[in-house]
Formats: structure tokens, sequence, C-alpha cells
């Protein structure tokens, strides 16, 4: 079946997201897990957990993604905004394997100029500190054109993941890695590989898999 769905407000409960699927004719949903301009975030609550779960099962909605808040920034040299953007990731993941969500989106961030090449220790020390701190549901990083020092170029996402050539047709991406080995992912965009999507064209979403 042919998913179509689109961002959703859960505001209330995580209950009103489904209704507000079910109303646009959408079989699948993205929402944010908390104000999208907000530090704050906490745990689901459980019976709403519970209800979400049983009602997207019953009307075979899914899969639900979860983006995250536009204040991450996983480059940032000020530590406290750095620490705001791990910590809110966490809870978010964490909310995300509570409900089952086949993942978080998230804008890497920006450098503010001083070049990716600078800021791309930190990011894979973030990121590596992120998926150990989590389990059950994915990190997918969201590709950018790369104004005003943004991150998410496919060449930029692709050196995190240790990526060394890429090449592709008009519905596949085969991937190069450093260790000799070869990926392969299609535009279905399923996720097999490391807890991590990797983005690699404009308009869509791969993940790889081994071959």
């Amino acid at each position: 079946m042919r998913r179509i769905g689109g961002h959703v407000s859960m505001a209330g409960s995580l209950l009103n997201a489904v209704s507000k699927t079910r109303q646009i004719g959408g079989n699948c949903l993205q929402i944010f897990a908390g104000s999208p301009r907000l530090w704050f975030r906490k745990p689901f609550p459980d019976d709403q957990v519970e209800a979400f779960l049983k009602e997207t099962q019953k009307l075979d909605i899914s899969p639900t993604f979860i983006h995250a808040l536009y204040l991450v920034n996983l480059a940032s040299t000020n530590n406290d905004i750095l620490e705001k953007s791990i910590n809110s990731l966490v809870i978010d993941i964490q909310n995300g394997a509570r409900i089952k969500s086949a993942g978080v989106i998230v804008h890497i961030g920006s450098h503010l100029g001083a070049g990716f090449d600078a800021v791309k220790d930190q990011l894979v020390a973030v990121i590596q500190r992120i998926l150990a701190s989590t389990e059950n549901c994915n990190l997918i990083l969201e590709n950018d054109a790369g104004q005003n020092g943004k991150i998410g170029s496919p060449e930029e996402i692709s050196s995190l993941s240790n990526i060394i050539d890429v090449a592709g047709g008009g519905f596949h991406v085969l991937a190069l890695k450093d260790d000799g080995t070869v990926w392969a992912a299609t535009s279905n965009g399923v996720l097999l590989s490391n807890g991590m999507f990797y983005s690699i064209a404009p308009n869509g979403l791969f993940g790889f898999l081994h071959i």
C-alpha cells in the first residue's frame, strides 16, 4: 500500500495527531514531540502512548516520524546549546521508540562560518553519543542546501559515515566505505544499518544495506 500523510499537530494528546491524520485522508504521519521552538522535552504519558499504539495499529497508520525542534545545532561551539541539543534529541528518540516511530528527523545545524572540517569530529562524537544513549528508534539526518553554514550536503553527511564515494541511478544508490565494503539503498528509504539514515539525494532519504 502506498503511504501518504502530513505533519500534524499532537497538541493536547498523541491521539489528536491520529485524528488529524484521518481528517486529511492520510495513513502515515509526522509530529513534533513538543514545541519546535522550546528546549523543554518530557516523556510521553504512558496512557497516551498505549492509546496511540492501539489506534494506529487498528487504523493501519504507519510509519510515524518525529521531527526534532529547530533549535538543535550539533555543530555549536556553545556548550549550553550543544548539551540542550543532545538532550532534546535523546528524549525525542526515546519517545520515538515508545511509539514505535520510524525515526527522528533532525537538521544537523550550522558551523556558523567555521567550515565543515572544523566541526566534523565534534559531529561524529555527538552523533555517537546520542546513538549510544538510545535504542529502537532511528536518527535521521536531514539534508540541507548549505546556506549560512548549514550542514547537510550529500558530501558532508556521507563523510560522517565514513563513505568515500557514492554512485547511483534513478532508483538506487551505491556507497563505498573506507573499509572497502559496498552498501546499497533504494528510494524506499528502508534503514538497515547502524541506527542512522543517510540522506544522499536532494529529494529523498536513503538507508544503506551492506551487499
